[in-house]
């Protein structure tokens, strides 16, 4: 798929089409880029590559085809499972089976394991990575890049939305962009104050208990049980070592306390460590100035978004 958005197909006129992914396949790749089982929790380097992969196909996808025409609008939203599932229940609308089947993804990652399944919305997601900014490096460095995605796709999909409106004189072209839903419902002081809340998380346990871990069991690392470390492969005397494990057995994890690609990290009050280092702080700020420009604009306000 990354070949063939950056190399294009020729149509024998001289133009070049590429292939747009499914919002399916876009909310999928956004998924593995960061959960734990492709990062800190990975098996092998095969599992770390994939999020590698992920993420360098999420960057050709915006680059290539463009935030609008790919649809992020779409395929980057969050709801619960359980709202989807309610949702479904009182519309009748399509199963996740059928989603399945239509995108042709029989991936749990792409449905109730999705990224966007887990939390309500992304101001959960920006508080719990600066939260890792501060107390957990592994996490962080599995978030982080992730972070610096969406915030291209924010300003590249703000910028496009902005130059049609100038071409066209019509604020509506606003409407859709990301950065407004994320927005939406920010004429509301509490949620103005969630919204900062967010972006100044400190790892704090007030923080902490104000935007959690956005997958189950994020900070705790992988581990091979002690009965199976030292266990030889001799197929001849059906002797399988590792390779016997159960899937659920394999799952045992430990404290990220323990395990070096999870280490916690120490703030001092007084360095910039407690908002998690330089890296941190320059997102946040490019955070806090995309959305403080938007609120104070007038065309934000006179938005309608649903």
């Amino acid at each position: 798929m990354n070949q063939l958005l950056t190399a294009g197909v020729s149509d024998g006129s001289g133009a070049v089409a590429v292939y747009a992914p499914l919002q399916q396949q876009i909310a999928l790749a956004a998924t593995l880029a960061v959960h734990p089982q492709f990062t800190t929790r990975a098996k092998s380097e095969e599992d770390l590559q994939v999020a590698i992969e992920a993420l360098k196909f999420l960057h050709n996808v915006n680059a290539v085809i463009g935030p609008i025409q790919a649809d992020f609008f779409s395929s980057f939203t969050f709801e619960s499972f359980n709202a989807k599932r309610r949702k479904r229940g009182a519309t009748a609308s399509p199963s996740v089976d059928s989603d399945e089947d239509a995108a042709g993804i029989r991936s749990a990652f792409a449905y109730d394991k999705s990224l966007f399944s887990q939390v309500e919305d992304i101001w959960q997601v920006v508080g719990w990575t600066f939260n890792c900014s501060v107390r957990w490096d592994g996490r962080w460095q599995a978030w982080k890049p992730w972070l610096e995605f969406l915030l291209d796709i924010l300003e590249d999909d703000w910028d496009e939305r902005d130059e049609l409106a100038r071409r066209t004189g019509s604020d509506q072209h606003y409407q859709s962009s990301l950065i407004v839903r994320y927005l939406k419902n920010a004429g509301a002081r509490t949620e103005r104050r969630r919204i900062m809340r967010a972006v100044l998380a400190d790892g704090s346990e007030k923080s902490l208990q104000a935007f959690p871990e956005v997958f189950e069991n994020e900070t705790k690392e992988r581990r091979v049980p002690a009965e199976t470390e030292h266990k030889e492969l001799n197929l001849e005397d059906d002797q399988w070592g590792d390779y016997d494990m159960d899937e659920e057995e394999d799952e045992v994890f430990e404290d990220s306390h323990s395990g070096p690609a999870n280490q916690p990290r120490n703030a001092s009050a007084n360095s910039p460590d407690n908002l998690g280092g330089s890296e941190s702080i320059q997102l946040r700020q490019r955070l806090l100035t995309l959305v403080c420009s938007l609120l104070c604009t007038v065309k934000y306000t006179n938005t309608n978004v649903t």
